[in-house]
């Protein structure tokens, strides 16, 4: 985050006064959720695990992963506890209420953190999953990876999570895989927090476009065995599907593959349907931050870039980095469709 009066910002957003500010503020969750859940399109269910998204604050997601054999539960995220707690209470209150075994946590900022604490609180001997050097409220367990060489650790009975670190958003964010090894049926599940979504990317607010180049980089090698191409979901942290994919629009006008999922986005926003899941390799088509070597992409950065005021005579960007900085500066600014979703508050 550039300017003195953004960092003095952001430095506030994180400090404990910045996690009353998210909560009653800048991001509280309404008497109606931001999004309508669908069963059938947005919940996973395979060979009895389940992946549940929780709508929170004004579009953020929160994920609970339920292994309905072992009733044993997994939360991702849980920013809102009292909210994530009221659902346990009445969607899963059964008889044998299930064991919450982990709380997996992508970053620090308030909006994905903020309900640990209480919910740890309730559930004392929960796990803890965070970034190593995140300083993740609550946590017991810090990690970190690379995509070739991920930290590993196991939910409960079955479940397995495996993380890698993406500086960039945060200097330790992480995202997780989640899966279930002895399940043939249960597809690997990228819980990307703010560094992925459907569409984009989160802004760099503790990282540069070269660390972002070099977290799609990562995550464009990532092997099969992590991020199956033909079955590995994509569960962002933020429901910020339509602005990206118009913005992504006004960058690739012609591409039938943005166009396509746009129109289906634009229906679903439209009955205010949630968007997640999504297949993760269709972002290599579709997200133009995931795309900054492509002809289209860099052609229209290179344009942006001509027509800025400051702008030298023959100077021309370069595909990969400079790219993605100036696909960031443009959104940012507003420049898309539509602006940011929720302009005052961190993504």
């Amino acid at each position: 985050m550039d300017g003195f009066l953004g960092k003095a910002l952001y430095r506030v957003y994180t400090s404990p006064v910045g996690w009353y500010l998210n909560k009653f503020l800048l991001n509280p969750t309404g008497p109606e959720p931001h999004s309508l859940v669908d069963p059938e399109r947005n919940v996973l269910d395979a060979d009895g695990v389940q992946v549940i998204p929780l709508p929170v604050g004004q579009d953020n997601y929160a994920y609970a992963v339920l292994d309905a054999r072992h009733n044993e539960l997994a939360l991702v995220d849980p920013s809102d506890a009292a909210h994530v707690l009221a659902w346990i209470d009445e969607a899963l209150g059964r008889p044998a209420p299930p064991k919450l075994v982990a709380i997996l946590t992508t970053h620090k900022h308030h909006d994905h953190s903020g309900g640990n604490v209480e919910i740890v609180a309730r559930f004392p001997n929960c796990a803890v999953y965070g970034g190593r050097g995140e300083w993740v409220p609550a946590a017991t367990h810090e990690l970190g990876g690379t995509v070739d060489a991920p930290d590993e650790a196991r939910i409960g009975t079955r479940m397995r999570v495996r993380s890698v670190v993406t500086p960039c958003h945060t200097r330790a964010s992480l995202v997780y895989v989640l899966d279930v090894p002895t399940s043939s049926t249960f597809p690997p599940c990228l819980f990307s927090g703010d560094t992925v979504f459907r569409g984009g990317v989160g802004k760099f607010f503790e990282g540069s476009a070269d660390e972002m180049q070099a977290v799609v980089d990562a995550l464009r090698a990532a092997p099969a065995s992590l991020l199956p191409p033909a079955t590995a979901l994509l569960w962002p942290g933020h429901e910020y599907a339509l602005p990206n994919l118009e913005f992504a629009a006004l960058v690739d006008p012609t591409n039938p593959a943005v166009l396509d999922d746009l129109r289906e986005v634009r229906t679903l926003r439209a009955a205010k349907r949630a968007t997640v899941p999504s297949l993760f390799a269709r972002e290599w088509a579709t997200n133009p931050f995931l795309r900054t070597r492509e002809p289209s992409v860099v052609e229209y950065c290179r344009a942006a870039h001509a027509r800025m005021p400051d702008a030298v005579p023959g100077e021309t960007l370069s595909p990969g980095a400079q790219v993605m900085a100036m696909l960031r500066g443009v959104k940012t600014a507003g420049v898309a469709a539509e602006p940011e979703p929720v302009a005052t508050k961190v993504e």
